[in-house]
């Protein structure tokens, strides 16, 4: 039978006693089988590609000589074509149904990661935000959130690595963990050990870049960048990156974390962005970069800035999400009750 497999066209032996090396076969001696014939199932999805192995036609005899006619060879033949088909077809409505399954349950996932994702930003009376994410998938590894507290509004921007639904799975949970230690009161660095501690102690082989930022109402803002691109400061007609960084996420268990402060006035704004936009490559293999996101940083609509990117990349398909969060100090100095 193995000579069958390996064989690319029909085996057939008439007397296996009469043939010396079938002869010496332990199955054929075990079995006493005096005829065999087979032949291999094979199909090809193209005159280019090597033919697929499916299955085999295999028939034996111990009861007499296996001599076959013309007439039997073409029916054999005719078979093992009609049974090649078959299988080919029962393989091609399998992988259907298959990719079927795969695409129904991640239109699923796309759904439920799109709602947690649809966040609604706070409205409040010293500050206005917007936010834009644009995933390369169905589904991304990038988010944004914002909390307005008793004493300050703070911001989220995190990009875990990798893509798809293993990156979107630990971007919802890093989500839910961070939107629910910022209700609880927790400083920035506090919230980026908690977050770091809690990948590194699962080992789920992701780490995450991400910025906090706090905005109080007489406009300083406090910020904490674990490892992803300085953020910008729009101060007037000046166009500032903030320096200040710390480790990423998820990679080093004690790391520590330290904050920057900038203070904005009245019209300053702050923006946040992922390495999406920046690593964003033409034709030319040439990066957007932080000049170019700096050149738009001028931009007041955030969908401006996107398309910018998006002519800047064309036609090349996105290779990452692209993730941007604008926080707009609007002056007042009152704190909300």
């Amino acid at each position: 039978m193995e000579i069958a497999i390996d064989s690319e066209s029909k085996f057939s032996i008439s007397d296996t006693f009469a043939d010396k090396k079938a002869s010496e076969w332990s199955s054929i001696v075990a079995n006493r089988i005096r005829s065999i014939y087979s032949i291999p199932l094979r199909t090809r999805a193209s005159e280019d590609e090597p033919a697929q192995l499916l299955g085999l036609l295999y028939l034996d005899s111990r009861i007499s000589l296996g001599e076959l006619s013309e007439i039997d060879h073409h029916l054999l033949d005719t078979l093992a074509t009609e049974a090649s088909a078959l299988l080919h077809n029962a393989l091609l409505v399998e992988a259907e149904s298959s990719a079927r399954q795969a695409r129904e349950e991640l239109a699923v996932a796309a759904k439920i990661h799109s709602e947690l994702m649809s966040i609604s930003l706070p409205t409040i009376p010293y500050a206005t935000l917007q936010a834009r994410s644009v995933p390369c998938l169905a589904i991304g590894g990038d988010f944004y959130d914002a909390v307005a507290l008793s004493d300050s509004v703070c911001a989220v921007v995190a990009d875990v690595s990798g893509k798809g639904v293993s990156a979107a799975i630990v971007a919802a949970t890093m989500q839910g963990i961070i939107h629910s230690q910022l209700l609880a009161g927790f400083t920035l660095p506090e919230i980026a050990s908690l977050v770091n501690q809690f990948l590194c102690s699962r080992k789920t082989g992701k780490y995450a870049t991400m910025i906090l930022v706090r905005l109080f109402p007489d406009g300083s803002v406090e910020y904490l960048n674990c490892g992803t691109i300085q953020p910008i400061a729009i101060l007037g007609r000046e166009v500032r990156r903030l320096e200040a960084s710390s480790l990423v996420v998820g990679l080093i268990a004690d790391a520590s974390y330290i904050s920057g402060h900038v203070a904005l006035r009245p019209g300053e704004r702050l923006l946040l962005a992922t390495d999406g936009i920046t690593e964003a490559e033409n034709n030319s293999g040439e990066q957007f970069g932080d000049s170019g996101l700096i050149s738009v940083a001028h931009f007041e609509d955030l969908d401006s800035i996107l398309e910018h990117v998006e002519n800047f990349r064309s036609p090349n398909p996105a290779e990452d999400d692209c993730t941007l969060l604008e926080v707009r100090y609007e002056g007042g100095g009152i704190v909300p009750k």
